[in-house]
C-alpha cells in the first residue's frame, strides 16, 4: 500500500506516526530548490555505523534502516514504534566545557493547514537549560537538580521530564558513556499553552548537553533527541522541536527518513506574530485526541478490508489505531471506503467523528498549505496570514474547545489582522500582521474579546520571527 505525498498532506495523523513503509517516502528524493534556504535536511538514520554524517550544503541524506513490517491490527502488545537511538559520532567525545547554558525559543506549530508538518520559532519567549559536567552522576546519564518557573508541576525524574529525556538522548547520540551531566531547567513558557513548551525544554537541553562536548552534532541531528522527548509527552511530531532548535520556519517532509526543510522568510520583509494567551490550559495529548479518526484519510484504507478476527495493517498506522481502540472505538469496514468509527457502548466519544475528510476540505487544505509555503518564501505577510487562517480540517474541531476562540478570531480580522488561527494545540491564538503597532492594537482587541465571549483573562505578546533557534547563551571552560 503506497502512501503519496498528497495523501500525507491529507493525513496528518499518519504523518505523525513514527514509521513509514519503504513504498511511501523512501522512493521520493526531492531536493530543495534555490528558493529554500540551507537546502533540504535529511537527518542521519539511526545506524550502527561508526561514522557520522557529512554535511554537504547542509544536506543530510542517510536513510533509515528500519524495515517495513506488518503487525496484527489488534495486537496491542506490539513492540514500541520508537527505535533505539544510536551513536552518531565516530568516537566518544570528551567534554570541553564545564558548564553551558542554552535558550530555546517558543514556537507556533501547525500554522493552520500545516498540521504536524510546519512550524516556526518566535522571539522573546522560551526556556533555559543549564548543563554541567558532574563526576557524581553515573557516566552516560543525566540528573535534574532543579526546575523553576513551573509552579512545582514538573518532575525531577529525567525519564519523566522533557529536558531530561532530550538530555539523555543527546548523550546517546554523542556516544557519551563516561561522563555524567547535571541539568537545571527554567521554564519561561507556560505549560499547555500551544507555544511548544515541551519542545523548548527539549531543544534547550539538547543544545546545552551537546555544547559541553564541543557541539559535534548539528541542530538537525539534535532534532532526533527532541523527538524522543516529544514522543513521550505529546506525540511523535517535529513541528515544534525542529523550529525551536533550528529557528525560522521549518517544514517536516517525512519522518522516515526524518527530512527537514528550512524555509527562509526574506530578512527585508516585516512579519509580526500577535500571540494571545488565555488563562486556559489545553494539554497537547487531549487536543490531539479530538482529531484521531477523521484525520486517518480514507485514501489510506481504500479497498482494504479488515475481517473481524483481525488481519494485518502497516506499522505506520498501528500506533494510531491502537490508541483509538484503547478509548473504546470499534471499527467496521466496507469494501471501497474508509472504516466507519463506532463509539463503543458506555464510552464518551463525542469528539470522535464518523465522517471522512471531504475531498473539498482535502483540496482546500492542500492548496492553502502550498500557499502558506509560497508566502513564506516570498515574504508576503498578507498571503501568509490568509493561508494560515484557512484551515478547514483541524481548527474547526479544536476551536470550539477553547472558550471564545471563534469570536476572538473574528475580532482580529475585523481589526485588520491578515489571518488568525490556533497556535499548536492551543489555547494560544495567533494573528499575523506586518506592523508592530498594528500588532499591539489587534492584540488588545483580542484580549478584550477573550474576556467578553470566553470569560477568560488573556495576555497579548507581539513578536518577530526567531531566525536563530536554540543557542548557547553562557558557558565556562573546564
Amino acid at each position: 500500500m503506497a502512501t503519496t505525498p498528497a495523501a500525507m498532506c491529507a493525513c496528518p495523523s499518519l504523518a505523525n506516526s513514527r514509521a513509514f513503509t519503504k513504498s511511501s517516502f523512501l522512493g521520493h528524493d526531492v531536493r530543495a530548490t534555490a528558493r529554500v534556504s540551507a537546502a533540504c535536511i535529511q537527518v542521519p538514520r539511526r545506524s550502527t555505523s561508526t561514522s557520522t554524517s557529512t554535511a554537504t550544503s547542509e544536506s543530510f541524506s542517510i536513510r533509515s534502516e528500519r524495515k517495513s513490517q506488518r503487525v496484527k491490527c489488534r495486537a496491542v502488545k506490539t513492540a514500541s514504534p520508537v527505535p533505539p537511538l544510536v551513536q552518531l559520532t565516530t568516537e566518544e567525545p570528551k567534554p570541553v566545557l564545564q558548564y553551558a547554558k542554552a535558550f530555546a525559543p517558543a514556537t507556533v506549530a501547525n500554522l493552520g493547514p500545516g498540521y504536524d508538518f510546519l512550524g516556526c520559532a518566535v522571539e522573546g519567549m522560551g526556556d533555559f537549560v543549564t548543563a554541567e559536567v558532574d563526576e557524581n552522576i553515573p557516566g552516560g546519564t543525566v540528573a535534574i537538580e532543579s526546575i523553576t518557573g513551573d509552579e512545582g508541576r514538573l518532575s525531577l525524574i529525567p525519564e519523566k521530564n522533557c529536558a531530561g529525556i532530550a538530555g539523555q538522548a543527546t548523550l546517546t547520540l554523542l556516544g557519551v558513556r563516561n561522563v555524567g551531566v547535571r541539568l537545571n531547567l527554567h521554564k519561561g513558557l507556560p505549560l499547555g499553552s500551544g507555544l511548544g513548551s515541551s519542545a523548548a525544554s527539549a531543544a534547550a537541553a539538547a543544545v546545552a548537553v551537546n555544547a559541553l562536548f564541543g557541539s559535534p552534532l548539528s541542530k538537525a541531528q539534535l532534532v532526533q533527541a527532541g523527538l524522543e522527548s516529544e514522543a513521550t509527552v505529546s506525540g511523535y511530531h517535529a513541528d515544534n522541536v525542529a523550529p525551536s532548535l533550528m529557528g525560522g520556519f521549518v517544514l517536516v517532509r517525512s519522518y522516515d527518513p526524518l527530512h527537514l526543510i528550512p524555509l527562509e522568510f526574506p530578512k527585508g520583509k516585516q512579519l509580526y506574530f500577535v500571540l494571545v494567551i488565555p488563562e486556559f490550559e489545553a494539554p497537547t495529548k487531549e487536543m490531539r485526541a479530538v482529531l484521531s479518526p477523521e484525520v486517518l484519510h480514507s485514501a489510506v484504507f481504500k479497498r482494504m478490508m479488515i475481517p473481524p478476527d483481525g488481519a494485518f495493517i502497516w506499522v505506520s498506522i498501528t500506533r494510531v489505531l491502537q490508541r483509538i481502540e484503547s478509548l473504546g472505538v470499534k471499527f467496521t469496514f466496507s469494501e471501497n471506503n474508509a472504516p466507519a468509527l463506532i463509539p463503543a457502548k458506555g464510552k464518551s466519544s463525542a469528539c470522535f467523528f464518523l465522517e471522512d475528510i471531504s475531498m473539498k476540505s482535502h483540496v482546500s487544505n492542500c492548496s492553502q498549505a502550498a500557499a502558506l509555503v509560497s508566502a513564506i518564501l516570498l515574504g508576503d505577510a498578507r498571503l501568509l496570514g490568509s493561508a494560515l487562517g484557512s484551515d478547514t480540517i483541524v481548527e474547526p474541531k479544536r476551536g470550539p474547545l477553547i472558550p471564545g476562540m471563534l469570536a476572538v478570531k473574528l475580532v482580529s480580522m475585523k481589526h485588520d489582522a491578515f489571518g488568525c488561527t490556533i497556535s499548536g494545540a492551543g489555547p494560544t491564538t495567533v494573528a499575523i500582521t506586518d506592523s508592530e503597532d498594528e500588532g499591539h492594537r489587534i492584540g488588545a482587541r483580542m484580549v478584550e474579546e477573550f474576556m467578553a465571549d470566553g470569560k477568560l483573562k488573556a495576555t497579548a505578546h507581539v513578536q518577530k520571527l526567531d531566525r536563530e533557534g536554540a543557542r548557547v547563551v553562557d558557558s565556562r571552560k573546564l
